[in-house]
């Protein structure tokens, strides 16, 4: 592979993800794992696997062949696209699956139609038309799935049992409303309990929520899309959480939301109980109901002021309805009832799983390290400790996927954390010497991540490329090599490339991460800056500190052009994808989360405002934005670029026809990356800035 080959390969290879083995589910009943993976690292289309005798011989298995079915992916629901665009899915295929408890049968969606692999063969059940996210029962009886906007449960015969109709245009069942799945990490609707006699389902009704209007200006021929956007300090989807039993067919109402308890961020059962969380609107208070006779009972409460944190497996009801929480302090406190989890290496991230004999967490050990530990009678670590691990429990079995900065992913069976089995990868590797360095930095030990390039290109010091994203919630700086491929192409063109996670990324603590509570302006590029300035001094002699460019996508973009516009005498030049350019025009349970009601504090939004920066350009500033992007509306970097021309500034505006926000288009990938390099060749090349 040649340099210039690097951004096609990329492309081609959904940046070196295709073919990795994804979506597990294990079963110590069968001892058994079955996941999706392509054949090959080019194709994005997933096949069905299943390996089975882990306790014995472990043999791997094909079960379903996709290029064996007939499917069309322009066939696809609204709802199907939607959800795909939350998970950021760019697989196709069977992109996802549900099983029962023993891996015997496997029920999906394919063009909207729903099938099921029972006894080696594959047919299609009933005729429903656009099916979304099908669930089997734990026993392999009935299978629940969303056609339209009805709720439907169908025996595996392919008889109806029950339905829940929708009655208007806005309302629908047995799908995670957008707030829960893009900004709450929840992306179900509909939950079986452990017996398979009765249901939980979610019922939302968009009414209340404003309109906004997708349109393709490149076809002006079509109507604009209808898209039912929370837009910050507006009204979010009324929702309702349903009790279904299969029996009666009783439907019971467990709980609704209001305006100012709009949130549903996990639901679930326990072995006895079915139970859900409630947030309200400020996300500073949360519960946990028990449901007891079909009637919702407050068993826990958690308040914080800053933030509720959501999506990490606490608070929980598991087993025999114990009771998983946590409390904020120096660090996450767990408790699993009432008793704490001593831990001391580190900061605790997610409970994977709970047991009779202990519990599974996910913790940074180092802010780049995160390493699956379970924890009975000792503390055991299952994944490396010097790498970046993620991990599906089932009793005695755990499937470990794991990296670290000098290999690619490895996907491990492990039985009592001893590995009996690899998963094979038939994902690309990229024949790149990643080189990064990881570093602490100022006396906030900022983590930082340097690559540079794998020959000496140049005799000078070089410029500095910050690839940056910084947001909430998420870390670039992980000890993963794939996530530096980029970079380190990037730094083989003639630059250092620098990654900076600053106040508010994991790995630290709640207090590093609450410190962006109403401020994303000053906190982070302050962080940002104090890093590369100290970086800048450590290798004075190898990086030119006069030739600094930046840039990134979504909360990157908001960065990177936050910089130029507040430090140009740091920043020179900056490419920003999918800014969110005015925090009034994002979604509510995100943007109020960090920066509170805008009708409260309407200062707040100001004070971390582009819009109300653009008199302020002075150097060059690149905006890449998708007219088709659902998440950050391209009405973010058209009002910033309508404020940059009232102010006489110039600056480049590319627009993207028919992308969404996670750009899966290979010409789009590969092309990005080209114009990208393009632009910081052209402005970083001399000092003469």
């Amino acid at each position: 592979m040649s340099e210039i080959d690097y951004p096609l390969l990329a492309a081609q290879t959904g940046k070196f993800r295709r073919g990795a083995p994804r979506n597990f589910k294990l079963s110590a009943q069968a001892h058994s794992l079955a996941f999706l993976r392509s054949k090959d690292g080019y194709s994005s289309k997933l096949d069905l696997w299943i390996v089975s005798h882990l306790d014995a011989v472990p043999e791997e298995t094909l079960l379903i062949d996709t290029e064996a079915l007939v499917f069309d992916d322009a066939a696809m629901s609204e709802k199907e696209k939607a959800r795909r665009e939350r998970l950021r899915e760019a697989g196709s295929g069977i992109t996802q699956f549900s099983a029962n408890k023993d891996l015997s049968i496997f029920v999906f969606a394919l063009s909207g139609a729903l099938f099921i692999w029972q006894s080696g063969k594959v047919r299609q059940l009933g005729q429903w038309s656009a099916v979304v996210d099908p669930q089997l029962d734990p026993k392999g009886e009935f299978v629940a799935f969303t056609s339209g906007q009805d709720f439907v449960v169908s025996d595996v015969a392919g008889n109806e049992i029950a339905k829940l109709p929708s009655q208007s245009e806005t309302e629908f069942f047995g799908l995670a409303d957008f707030i829960a799945s893009e900004e709450l990490s929840r992306f179900r609707g509909h939950w079986w309990s452990p017996d398979g006699n009765s249901l939980l389902v979610q019922k939302t009704d968009e009414s209340p929520v404003a309109n906004r209007w997708i349109s393709d200006p490149t076809s002006p021929e079509l109507p604009a899309r209808l898209h039912r956007y929370p837009q910050a300090g507006t009204n979010n989807a009324d929702l309702e959480l349903l009790l279904l039993d299969l029996h009666t067919k009783a439907v019971k109402s467990v709980w609704k939301s209001t305006q100012e308890i709009p949130y549903l961020p996990s639901v679930g059962f326990s072995a006895k109980s079915g139970w859900f969380t409630t947030l309200n609107r400020t996300q500073q208070r949360l519960e946990l109901f028990k449901i007891v006779e079909g009637n919702p009972v407050c068993v826990h409460t958690e308040e914080d002021s800053a933030w509720i944190d959501c999506g990490n497996g606490m608070p929980q009801l598991c087993l025999a309805d114990v009771v998983v929480t946590s409390k904020v302090s120096a660090k996450r406190e767990v408790f699993i009832d009432g008793q704490k989890i001593e831990f001391d290496d580190g900061h605790i991230q997610d409970i994977l799983a709970v047991t009779n004999e202990g519990v599974t967490f996910s913790a940074y050990t180092k802010p780049w390290n995160l390493v699956i530990f379970q924890k009975t009678s000792e503390l055991v670590a299952l994944s490396d400790r010097d790498g970046y691990a993620s991990g599906v429990i089932d009793g005695e079995y755990s499937l470990i996927a794991q990296s670290t900065a000098d290999s690619s992913p490895r996907f491990l069976v492990k039985r009592a954390g001893d590995t009996v089995y690899e998963v094979a990868s038939n994902a690309l590797v990229a024949e790149l010497q990643v080189k990064v360095e990881f570093h602490e930095v100022t006396s906030r030990a900022l983590p930082v991540a340097i690559l540079w390039p794998e020959h000496s290109v140049t005799a000078g010091p070089l410029p500095i490329l910050v690839n940056i994203y910084g947001g909430p919630h998420h870390s670039e700086v992980v000890a993963a090599r794939q996530t530096f491929y980029d970079d380190q192409w990037l730094a083989n063109q003639g630059f250092c490339v620098v990654v900076i996670d600053n106040a508010g990324t994991p790995g630290k603590g709640p207090a590093w991460e609450r410190e962006v509570f109403h401020d994303f302006s000053n906190v982070i590029l302050n962080d940002q800056v104090n890093a590369l300035q100290e970086i800048c001094e450590r290798f004075s002699d190898r990086v030119d500190a006069t030739r600094v460019g930046i840039a990134g996508w979504s909360f990157g973009g908001y960065l990177s052009a936050l910089a130029v516009l507040d430090r140009p005498d740091v920043y020179k030049a900056a490419w920003a994808g999918a800014p969110v350019t005015d925090w009034k025009l994002y979604d509510t349970a995100y943007t109020e989360r960090y920066l509170s009601h805008p009708d409260t504090y309407p200062d707040v939004y100001v004070e971390n405002s582009l819009i109300e920066r653009a008199h302020k350009l002075s150097r060059p500033l690149t905006l890449v934005h998708g007219l088709a992007d659902d998440n950050v509306l391209a009405a973010h970097s058209l009002q910033l670029s309508r404020a940059l021309l009232a102010h006489g500034k110039a600056h480049n505006f590319l627009p993207l026809a028919g992308v969404s926000h996670m750009t899966p288009q290979e010409d789009i990938t590969k092309n990005l990356m080209v114009l990208m390099l393009q632009f910081f060749q052209d402005h970083l090349a001399t000092n003469k800035i």
